[in-house]
């Protein structure tokens, strides 16, 4: 299949880094694919999150831990943390779609799934939302769950779409707060540079 591949994994100061840095403290992120509005990265993301399409999700994770297998940036991790859903939303949905993809990537011997995150927040989507408003949504809506086995691990802060990165933002900011991790960020797709 014909897709928009990122191949920025062993690039320093990509695209994604240069708009998270300075944010919160990271080894290196990337993303796998381009996002262009109307295009086929929309298309497959939206079957996978809007339409029970669970094996688009396995497939891109798969996609994914091939391109980082052969990284050298992002070769070896010991825990994959999807940014999670509130539980209302991921029993509306049936699955949390960044999950998925990091069981497609466990899948091909690609780090270890860890629940390390929880939403303890049910904030409205962020899909028309502003940069300001999306930073301001996702404020105080994630805790760490068990911090425990992080301590001094290579954790991939993973998440289907990055559009302006509050959410990742959210997210690494409880990460960070374990002794001794060293954080990584991947996203399926990026929204437009």
């Amino acid at each position: 299949m014909d897709m928009p591949y990122a191949r920025i994994h062993d690039m320093s100061y990509n695209a994604i880094e240069t708009r998270l840095m300075g944010r919160f403290p990271f080894e290196a992120a990337t993303s796998l694919l381009y996002f262009v509005k109307n295009g086929r990265v929309q298309h497959l993301m939206h079957r996978l999150k809007y339409e029970g399409h669970r094996e688009v999700g396995e497939w891109m994770g798969a996609s994914l831990a091939e391109e980082l297998l052969s990284s050298e940036r992002f070769h070896a991790m010991d825990y994959l943390i999807p940014v999670p859903l509130h539980p209302r939303k991921k029993k509306m949905r049936g699955y949390n779609q960044s999950e998925v993809i990091a069981q497609g990537m466990e899948q091909k011997g690609y780090g270890k799934l860890k629940h390390a995150l929880k939403r303890v927040v049910d904030n409205t989507s962020q899909t028309r939302k502003d940069s300001l408003e999306r930073w301001a949504n996702v404020q105080d809506v994630f805790e760490l769950d068990d911090s425990r086995e992080l301590e001094g691990k290579r954790l991939l802060l993973l998440d289907d779409v990055m559009t302006t990165g509050a959410t990742l933002e959210a997210c690494a900011n409880q990460l960070i707060k374990v002794d001794g991790v060293r954080l990584y960020v991947a996203t399926i797709a990026c929204a437009e540079f």
